[in-house]
């Protein structure tokens, strides 16, 4: 689902409500039922997120937390930005991070560890993000790497799909950048890899 799903969710829900209480004919049970659907989904979505980051903490990652995304979405959105990545992965997450209260050095230095062991952990994963918080140098050197083998990019703005201002307020942040990574087995070799299993996270 990822926080794009429940946006489209949260709209459909607001476009349906009034519909479903003074619609007339076939509009009042069709209204009805997409605002029931996409009410029902977005309560889901909290549970779905309490779990990504119980399992994120469970694996060892103390800020970022890996949100499961169907695979077909994540391509969708890459391919709203006019890119298609050559390669494809075995599974797609959105990285949230939560931002800590830490100096600038000590975040970055935090946030390098966490996507390091998150790229370890799942190899051939497609990532995606939207942030307007710092990226690690290393991640960085890494997305750059992708980008010329066509499997990755970091640019500025946001994921062209709605977006809901009052629950997203970090990305009205002017100095949002959204990006997307897919791993390779030859680039998720560290010193991460040796320390943690392989763990799939079901989503």
């Amino acid at each position: 689902m990822g926080t794009k799903g429940r946006n489209l969710l949260l709209l459909m829900f607001t476009i349906s409500a009034p519909l479903a209480i003074a619609g007339k004919g076939f509009i009042l049970p069709a209204s009805f039922f997409i605002n029931l659907i996409s009410g029902i989904g977005v309560i889901y979505y909290y549970y779905y997120s309490y779990k990504a980051r119980k399992t994120s903490r469970g694996l060892g990652l103390k800020y970022v937390v890996l949100l499961p995304l169907n695979y077909n979405l994540a391509e969708f959105l890459i391919k709203l930005t006019g890119r298609r990545f050559k390669d494809k992965g075995l599974n797609a997450f959105e990285v949230h991070i939560k931002s800590p209260k830490l100096s600038l050095t000590e975040f970055l230095q935090a946030m390098d560890v966490d996507l390091n062991l998150a790229k370890s952990l799942y190899p051939q994963a497609l990532f995606l993000w939207e942030t307007p918080a710092p990226i690690p140098s290393s991640i960085r050197a890494l997305v750059k790497k992708s980008e010329k083998e066509g499997n990755g990019f970091l640019e500025k703005g946001k994921w062209p799909v709605p977006h809901i201002p009052f629950i997203e307020t970090e990305l009205n942040h002017r100095n949002v950048r959204r990006g997307a990574i897919l791993l390779r087995n030859d680039q998720t070799r560290g010193r991460c890899s040796r320390i943690y299993p392989l763990i799939k996270v079901k989503g």
